[in-house]
């Protein structure tokens, strides 16, 4: 069922509209470092991070608190390009790429398959393991995030605002890990995220700050990389031989939208 905003009564409904929302793409925009590409391909996994150590530090006010060590994120955005997405994500001093994938292919290959660890060895166990501690499917959501306006108390999405729901803090609570204040309205934010269920009195020490999803060949295989606007047409050639050296494979390469319009960031 295709919902309308006006549709949107409460949480159960906003979330719904959000899942919906983020499967109008059938790709998945991320933006990286070469570094952490190669650690992609190299060890055929992504990793998430802790909600607590996002760049978006306001959010830690927002949603259930007992649940933002417990939230690993993953961030990805809409296929157009922004000069703002340039400039923040990559190192600083390093060679900024843009990768997408099937959104198909990446919900398979990571079904059942986190980790604790890159190597990819201590595996986190699912409902499936009947282990202490094991989390559900329910826990893994890929959606869309939700903005709120931080003067009208008005959430967004897409610049539209919803008409019909009230953002008390009962809707924020349940919006934990998908609700940002709009001054990040700009990145029309698509999120992977674990709820992790860590052992009861765990200290701040003993929870790991990344998780990481394994991927398979397949998704290897359809990955397809944005160069940056500033990259030189011999960087971007050695770029090609390296990752499809790494990968085993011809990869996908595209120039940005903005190629040679915009200095170095």
């Amino acid at each position: 069922m295709n919902m309308n905003k006006k549709d949107v009564t409460n949480s159960e409904d906003l979330q719904r509209y959000l899942q919906e929302k983020s499967r109008e793409s059938d790709r998945l925009y991320h933006y990286t470092s070469f570094d952490s590409l190669i650690c992609i391909i190299k060890n055929k996994c992504v990793r998430l991070s802790r909600m607590d150590l996002m760049n978006d530090k306001a959010e830690q006010t927002l949603g259930r608190q007992d649940q933002h060590l417990k939230n690993y994120i993953m961030s990805f955005t809409r296929d157009k390009e922004y000069v703002s997405m340039w400039a923040m994500y990559g190192k600083p001093s390093g060679i900024k790429i843009r990768v997408d994938f099937s959104r198909d292919c990446f919900e398979r290959a990571i079904n059942n398959n986190f980790y604790e660890d890159a190597a990819l060895v201590k595996k986190i166990p699912f409902e499936s393991d009947n282990a202490p501690g094991a989390f559900y499917k329910k826990d893994i959501l890929i959606s869309d995030v939700v903005y709120l306006d931080k003067i009208s108390q008005q959430l967004r999405h897409n610049e539209n605002k919803f008409s019909s729901i009230v953002a008390d803090q009962l809707v924020v609570n349940e919006m934990t890990g998908f609700i940002k204040y709009d001054a990040w309205e700009f990145e029309r934010e698509t999120r992977l995220r674990v709820l992790m269920h860590h052992e009861k009195g765990a200290n701040l020490a003993e929870i790991p700050k990344y998780i990481y999803a394994g991927i398979d060949g397949d998704l290897v295989r359809d990955l397809h990389i944005t160069f940056n606007p500033w990259m030189s047409k011999e960087l971007k050639e050695e770029i090609k031989k390296s990752l499809d050296s790494l990968a085993g494979c011809h990869l996908s390469y595209d120039n940005s939208q903005n190629d040679g319009e915009i200095s170095e960031l």
